[in-house]
């Protein structure tokens, strides 16, 4: 098959093609997130891209002024600052 430099619109829709590739040798870049959501559907995890061309995405959480579940939200934002919550987000590939 020749060399394919393709591009999906979404982390499925590359996932998808490399699961359903006969070609071992088949290659893309993703969210690890999305890697490790294809475990054992036949997409593997290589490792990480060298931290030259690494995308690093922040992410932010707020609380809405108008939340009828202020109390609630709270409760939220102090567990995912917990080590609980950090042993699960590493465990779904988020850093």
């Amino acid at each position: 098959m020749p060399y394919d430099r393709g591009r999906f619109d979404t982390s499925t829709l590359l996932n998808r093609h490399l699961a359903d590739r006969a070609d071992a040798a088949a290659l893309g870049f993703g969210p690890v997130t999305e890697i490790k959501s294809w475990h054992g559907k036949g997409v593997v995890c290589a490792g990480a891209i060298p931290d030259e061309v690494q995308v690093v995405l922040p992410y932010g959480a707020a609380v809405l002024r108008r939340t009828q579940e202020r109390e609630q939200a709270h409760a939220l934002l102090a567990f995912l600052a917990t080590s609980v919550a950090r042993e699960q987000f590493l465990a779904s590939g988020v850093e």
